[in-house]
């Protein structure tokens, strides 16, 4: 079927069964899928999902041992996806197998002009990581199985935003949607906000001063169907003069109506979603500090606050060439920037 340097992934056979049965009785292999098989369960699992017409799975075999160390999940979920997955022998995790696997059938998927699907436990981190890390956007909860979607319209690029109509509109928690930043929302499509709607994304919060939402209306602000609420962030309002003052101004932000809007974030009846222009200053410390309150690591919120700078690269590149009194390594975000805030924000409390 396909290939990699190290792997091969190719139609199973019935004599396939001895290394299966190996992989499926582990119960560490299948903590989060079912209970672990028995020979017997494996021999009809071979037979109904790898021996049919267009099977359900295949075989994942390591090239220098000619030995199946798992299989792969590949097949229709919708006339526009395909379902990728993988189980793969405990022996053999923490090789980077899985991410190897997930960039063939990306780009695979891409030339078939199909989505990918992949579904998996809340609790599955490793597999919520490679989702993350190869760009698949969370679209629906059920239960404790959360789904994440790869727009073939995507590519294999590297920026992240939810929708075609924005930059940087994304899950603050991936696999979860009750907190989305973004920049601002002015173009949404009506199938965007049906999306928005269906998964109770219904609370928007817009954090721009009144002149800016003349320049540009969300497209949220008139619609029934949406909760809007306009919380400017008040303090820190200008555009640092140096790198070495955008710290300084995002801690300037954090005064006590910052708060107020914290708490509605916070305490909102519904998914929220949040945003200012670009969704990387205002909204960047916004999120920063729901991060923080909600007990993530440093390192998280540092790697969300720095998701903006690869969304919105080619859009501040121009932005400071039209103006060039303006010093790109002022709005183009860094890591130094947001870890300062940080160190600021936590000697405050």
């Amino acid at each position: 079927m396909a290939e990699t340097d190290r792997l091969l992934v190719r139609r199973m056979r019935e004599d396939d069964i001895n290394d299966l049965f190996e992989v499926l009785s582990d119960p560490r292999v299948m903590k989060y899928v079912e209970a672990p098989f028995d020979r017997e369960k494996t021999a009809e699992f071979i037979n109904d999902a790898a021996l049919i017409g267009d099977p359900l799975v295949y075989a994942i075999e390591l090239k220098t041992m000619h030995k199946l160390i798992g299989h792969l999940i590949w097949h229709p979920f919708d006339s526009r996806s395909y379902e990728l997955g993988w189980i793969i022998g405990y022996d053999y995790w923490g090789k980077g197998y899985a991410g190897e696997l997930t960039q063939m059938m990306l780009e695979k998927a891409e030339e078939m002009g199909k989505d990918v699907i992949i579904e998996c436990h809340r609790e599955q981190e490793a597999t919520k990581h490679i989702a993350s890390k190869y760009g698949f956007l969370p679209e629906k909860t059920r239960k404790d199985i959360l789904l994440y979607r790869r727009s073939a319209e995507r590519g294999l690029e590297d920026k992240n935003s939810i929708f075609k109509s924005t930059l940087n509109t994304r899950a603050l928690i991936p696999g979860d949607l009750r907190f989305i930043r973004s920049d601002v929302p002015d173009k949404l499509s009506e199938k965007e906000k049906e999306w928005l709607a269906s998964n109770n994304i219904i609370t928007a919060i817009d954090l721009r001063e009144e002149s800016e939402r003349i320049r540009r209306v969300c497209s949220l602000e008139k619609d029934e169907r949406f909760r809007y609420y306009s919380m400017p962030v008040t303090g820190g309002n200008r555009v640092p003069a140096s790198p070495d003052e955008v710290s300084s101004s995002y801690a300037a932000m954090v005064d006590e109506h910052f708060e107020h809007i914290l708490d509605a974030v916070m305490n909102a009846d519904s998914n929220v979603l949040f945003f200012c222009n670009a969704g990387k200053d205002r909204t960047g410390v916004l999120s920063a500090v729901i991060l923080h309150e909600m007990g993530y690591t440093r390192e998280y919120i540092v790697t969300d606050y720095l998701k903006s700078a690869v969304n919105l690269r080619e859009m501040l590149a121009a932005y400071a060439e039209g103006n060039p009194d303006v010093d790109i390594n002022v709005i183009i975000p860094q890591r130094r920037y947001i870890e300062e805030f940080l160190d600021i924000y936590e000697n405050k409390r």
